[in-house]
């Protein structure tokens, strides 16, 4: 998700009573294994879309165990070097 500034090392605050909906980061489970992803749900097809040009979009298929956890939230970044400390909170959408 580094196109949209999400990073390895980061935390992500999770907001579970927000319904995620087309277009919203969110934090899915597919067959067992957490990915975080822009949600993509139009005409009965589910995608999971990634931010990063590294990795492909996935469609979810009946026969898969899928679920979202949400679909919004807050980004936790913390930097710290050069004897400089600040941390970064951002909303998800």
């Amino acid at each position: 998700m580094i196109d949209i500034g999400i990073y390895e090392g980061d935390a992500l605050l999770i907001d579970r009573s927000i319904e995620p909906r087309h277009g919203n980061i969110v934090l899915a489970v597919l067959n067992n294994d957490f990915t975080v992803k822009r949600l993509h749900r139009r005409g009965g097809v589910i995608k999971l879309v990634p931010e990063n040009p590294r990795y492909q979009t996935i469609v979810v298929k009946e026969e898969e165990e899928f679920s979202i956890f949400f679909g919004g939230g807050w980004l936790i970044r913390a930097e710290i070097g050069a004897g400089n400390g600040r941390c970064l909170l951002q909303g998800l959408h």
